[in-house]
């Protein structure tokens, strides 16, 4: 009996610990971990697999000829949080083989992460979170001006927003908000500086 009892206790625990392996390689599929060296100034970057969609999981630093900032010139942001860039040299600034990723992209990203409610987006992207994205808060620039470090970040997507012919052309922007903890989009002026993480062609 006793044998019996210990004999239903082991195959109950390999049950437990075989459930328990299956759920971490769930949780898993579709993320990979990766570098990328830029052979411009010779920076690696960290890259992150999800769902098939291979991205930057840090904000790129490279200096532009023009239309790019570090935030409030200091050198330790641009270690941290990369540069900020109006939209136009947001479209040059990935290296070979990789994009401005588009808005569709992001909306693509958002699909490939599994959350219950649209609020846990945040703590999934965010650094440390689940899907290895790691955004870092880096703020923004627009006349002079620079704003929400470690508050707020926005990225310039490839995509145009213009709401009628002849209208002035804008660019949508992926955003993500610490205080609601928010994650949406919305068209912005083409000279402000935002981040940029790059996606895989």
């Amino acid at each position: 009996m006793v044998k019996n009892f210990m004999m239903s206790y082991l195959n109950r625990t390999l049950i437990g610990l075989r459930f328990i392996t299956i759920f971490i390689c769930l949780d898993s599929i579709g993320q990979e971990r990766g570098s990328y060296i830029d052979n411009r100034d010779g920076k690696k970057y960290q890259t992150i697999t999800i769902g098939g969609q291979t991205w930057f999981a840090e904000n790129i630093a490279f200096e532009t000829k023009k239309g790019s900032w570090i935030y409030k010139k200091n050198i330790e942001n641009l270690k941290i949080f990369g540069r900020l860039y109006n939209w136009e040299a947001a479209c040059e600034v990935c290296p070979i083989g990789w994009k401005l990723p588009s808005l569709e992209a992001y909306k693509t990203l958002l699909k490939n992460i599994t959350v219950k409610d649209s609020t846990q987006y945040y703590d999934f992207l965010i650094e440390g979170g689940k899907s290895g994205f790691d955004i870092k808060l880096a703020g923004w620039y627009a006349g002079r001006k620079y704003g929400q470090l470690n508050e707020h970040s926005d990225f310039w997507t490839s995509t145009i927003y213009q709401p009628f012919s002849g209208a002035t052309k804008n660019a949508y922007r992926f955003s993500i908000y610490k205080v609601d903890k928010l994650v949406y989009w919305n068209s912005d002026y083409n000279y402000y500086g935002f981040s940029v993480r790059c996606i895989k062609n």
